[in-house]
């Protein structure tokens, strides 16, 4: 094509109501309109320099999503106080006071395992898995120097090809767009790191390695092996995970086999300890789980709640006081105060 296909008032009144419905749905719907930039550069083949004609063509439309935007961000902020209204993942409520850059690494170097090499999969990346952290460390120095490669990359190949559009560039872009909701850049979010989270981003990854793969088939019989392996391998990682999400049950034993060391983990065994009578073996996994978690009121209180119906009076007040503590203002302190 040689240009955008117009689009009549009706098609993009059409277009705007349901990115407004989509907004109100799940709020990473928001990126839509960028998301539309890049997809529509990269069908017109589009370079760099030419993406604000584009903009500047389909005027009316993204007008009309921008209006859609304002009106969803201002509504959040009427009713929920807050354009964002941040709600840190479990355990990192640190986040919002500290500067993110070192926990960012961490996170990047998971989406770059996850994204590249998946041999392992796991139902939760709570502290324990994923570290808060306010000083650098060898997994975050390697997320950070992976970000900077993969941008300098982008630029590379933007600045090779400028008459023609890069399929690298287009692959970050894609990625940048749609992983920037639950990045924990901009603003905080309620996960560090979410497997689903990376399903929309992984097309980048695969449009990119589909290409590579293509390259590899093309040179020799040999090579045409490694594409192979490396799609088998891949399927058969997904294939052995499925039925670990048969139910919830599955999901949190399977977190308790595979990553014992995250907070939620212990906090998932502290419960069944207790269920199953193993009062002190409880207490002691309710304590790592604090010292991963730290004062969150959810796991303060339901953990204060269980242990008080279990009859362990003292540990259950502590768990209650210090909920009180944390947030006295919180619905769910007072009462788990009140209980004991």
């Amino acid at each position: 094509a040689d240009g955008p296909r117009p689009l009549t008032p009706a098609r993009v009144a059409v277009v705007c109501t349901l990115y407004l419905v989509a907004c109100l749905t799940k709020e990473s719907a928001i990126v839509l309109p960028a998301l539309l930039v890049v997809l529509e550069a990269w069908r017109l083949r589009l370079g760099v320099r030419d993406v604000g004609g584009l903009v500047s063509r389909r005027a009316g439309l993204y007008a009309g999503l921008a209006a859609c935007a304002v009106a969803v961000i201002v509504g959040r902020y009427l009713v929920l106080d807050g354009a964002t209204t941040p709600t840190p993942a479990l355990g990192a409520a640190l986040l919002v006071d500290i500067p993110r850059i070192h926990t960012l690494g961490e996170i990047w170097w998971q989406y770059g395992r996850l994204l590249s090499m998946p041999m392992w999969l796991s139902p939760d990346y709570t502290p324990g898995v994923i570290a808060v952290t306010t000083v650098w460390t060898p997994r975050a120095l390697v997320g950070v120097a992976g970000v900077l490669a993969v941008l300098a990359g982008a630029w590379w190949s933007v600045r090779r090809s400028e008459a023609r559009p890069s399929l690298v560039a287009f692959a970050v872009a894609w990625f940048a767009v749609t992983i920037l909701p639950v990045a924990n850049v901009v603003f905080v979010t309620g996960v560090l790191v979410a497997e689903r989270t990376l399903y929309l981003p992984s097309v980048a990854v695969a449009w990119a390695m589909g290409a590579a793969g293509v390259w590899l088939w093309r040179r020799s019989v040999p090579m045409r092996a490694l594409p192979v392996v490396a799609v088998l391998v891949w399927a058969t990682t997904v294939l052995l995970h499925v039925p670990l999400w048969r139910d919830t049950a599955s999901v949190f034993r399977h977190m308790v086999q595979t990553v014992p060391e995250s907070g939620r983990s212990q906090w998932v065994l502290a419960d069944e300890l207790l269920a199953a009578g193993r009062t002190e073996d409880a207490v002691d996994a309710y304590a790592l789980a604090l010292s991963r978690l730290g004062g969150e009121i959810p796991f303060l209180t339901r953990s204060a709640g269980r242990l008080h119906q279990a009859g362990v009076v003292g540990p259950a007040r502590a768990l209650a006081l210090r909920a009180w503590a944390a947030d006295s203002l919180h619905a769910s302190a007072p009462v788990s105060y009140t209980h004991l």
